[in-house]
C-alpha cells in the first residue's frame, strides 16, 4: 500500500514535469503500475504523449482501471509504433469491434512487446488472433478474469498451434474449455510454461493428460484454485511418470485431499520436477506419510511447499512425523526447502526443521554455488 502511495505521488510529478525530469523519473521507475488508478483527463493525454514519444517506459499496467473507449483507442494507437514498452496489461471490458481492430493493428506492427496480459476480454476476433500469430516478439500471453467461450477457446488453440514465438500461456477465468487447449499444448513445440487458474472445476479425461508428455519443452505446469476430480488427478499422475521435461509443478488449492497420495506416489519415480507446490489441499494423514516416502526416494526435488493443510493429527502423530522428516533429510541432500507452515505444528517443531535447513544451506554454500 505504501509503495502504491509513493508511486502515485510520482505519477503527479511525471504528469507535470519537464522533459529532463520526466526522463530521470522513468530511469528510476520504468514500470508504471496504474492498477485501479483514476486518471484525470489531462493525465491520460500526458501518458499517451509519453508513449508516442518513446520515453524509456518498459512496462505499463492498466488493469482494473476505467478508461473510456476513445481514450483506449488513442492509447492503443500510440502503442502501435512504440519501441520501448515490453510488457502491457490492459483491461478490455468494452471490447468493441473498433478496439479489437486497433489491437490487431498494434500487434501487427509493434516489434517490441514481449508480454501481453488481457483482462476481462469478451471476444478474441479472427483479426486479433491472426496478428498475434504473425507477431514474432510476443513470448507470453495471458487472459485474466474472462469467460472463455467455445469460439474464444478455438482462437486460443489457433494461436497456440500457429505462433512460433509464444512460450508461455496463462488462462484465468470461468467456463474455460480446457480439453482442446490442453491438446494444443501437447502438440506444441514452443510452449514451455502453462498456467490454468479457475474457480470452476477443470474437466478433462484421464487419457488426455498423459498426451501432454508429447510436448518436449514444457517445464512449468501450474493448475491452481480449482477442484480436481479423481480422473483428472490420475491423469496428472500418469503424466508425471512420463514427462522428461517438467521442472515446476503447482497444484495449489485443488482440493486433492486423500487423492494427494496419487500425485506423491507418481513423484517418487519422477526425475525432473525440482519445485513442487501442493499447499492448501486439506491432505489426510496418508498424504503426510507418503511425503516421508517421497523425501526418502526422490533426490531431484529442491523445494516442496506442503503448507496450510489444516492437518488434524494428534500431538504424538505430529511429533513422529517431524522426527521422520528429520531422519529422511539426513539421507536426502538435494531438498533445500520444505514448507510445512500452517499444518498444526508447534513453534519448537517448526523451528527445529527451519534450523536444520539453515544449517544445511550454510554447509552447502561452501561446496556448491549452484544452490543459491
Amino acid at each position: 500500500y505504501q509503495r502504491r502511495v509513493r508511486a502515485r505521488k510520482k505519477f503527479g510529478e511525471l504528469f507535470n514535469s519537464d522533459e529532463q525530469t520526466t526522463r530521470e523519473i522513468l530511469a528510476t521507475y520504468p514500470s508504471l503500475i496504474f492498477f485501479q488508478y483514476k486518471f484525470k483527463e489531462n493525465e491520460f493525454l500526458r501518458l499517451i504523449e509519453l508513449v508516442e514519444s518513446n520515453y524509456p517506459i518498459k512496462n505499463i499496467d492498466l488493469s482494473s482501471t476505467y478508461i473510456g473507449l476513445k481514450e483506449k483507442l488513442n492509447f492503443v494507437r500510440a502503442i502501435t509504433f512504440n519501441n520501448t514498452i515490453q510488457k502491457l496489461e490492459f483491461s478490455l471490458v468494452d471490447n468493441s469491434a473498433e478496439l479489437s481492430n486497433a489491437l490487431a493493428e498494434c500487434f501487427k506492427y509493434n516489434n517490441n512487446l514481449s508480454t501481453l496480459i488481457f483482462e476481462r476480454i469478451n471476444d478474441i476476433s479472427e483479426h486479433m488472433a491472426a496478428s498475434l500469430i504473425a507477431n514474432s516478439t510476443i513470448t507470453s500471453i495471458s487472459f485474466k478474469r474472462m469467460q472463455i467461450t467455445f469460439e474464444n477457446a478455438q482462437r486460443i488453440v489457433k494461436i497456440i498451434e500457429k505462433s512460433t514465438s509464444i512460450t508461455e500461456v496463462y488462462l484465468q477465468g470461468t467456463n474455460v474449455v480446457f480439453e482442446n487447449i490442453l491438446l494444443a499444448i501437447a502438440n506444441s513445440s514452443t510452449i514451455k510454461n502453462l498456467y490454468l487458474i479457475t474457480m470452476n472445476r477443470i474437466n478433462f479425461t484421464k487419457e488426455l493428460m498423459p498426451d501432454l508428455s508429447r510436448n518436449s519443452v514444457l517445464t512449468t505446469l501450474i493448475i491452481q484454485d480449482t477442484a480436481l476430480g479423481k480422473d483428472e488427478i490420475e491423469g496428472i499422475g500418469i503424466y508425471l511418470q512420463l514427462t522428461c521435461t517438467l521442472k515446476n509443478l503447482s497444484l495449489k488449492s485443488t482440493d486433492l485431499r486423500s487423492n494427494g497420495t496419487l500425485i506423491l506416489e507418481s513423484l517418487i519415480s519422477n526425475a525432473t520436477v525440482k519445485y513442487l507446490n501442493l499447499s492448501r489441499n486439506n491432505f489426510t494423514s496418508e498424504c503426510f506419510s507418503k511425503l516421508i516416502e517421497l523425501i526418502n526416494s526422490n533426490f531431484t526435488l529442491h523445494s516442496i511447499n506442503f503448507s496450510s493443510q489444516s492437518w488434524a493429527g494428534d500431538k504424538m502423530t505430529v511429533e513422529n512425523f517431524v522426527n521422520s522428516v528429520q531422519e529422511s533429510l539426513l539421507k536426502n541432500f538435494s531438498l533445500m526447502e520444505l514448507d510445512l507452515s500452517g499444518s498444526n505444528f508447534t513453534q519448537p517443531q517448526f523451528a527445529a526443521l527451519e534450523s536444520f535447513f539453515i544449517g544445511r544451506k550454510e554447509k552447502l554454500a561452501k561446496l556448491n554455488d549452484e544452490y543459491f
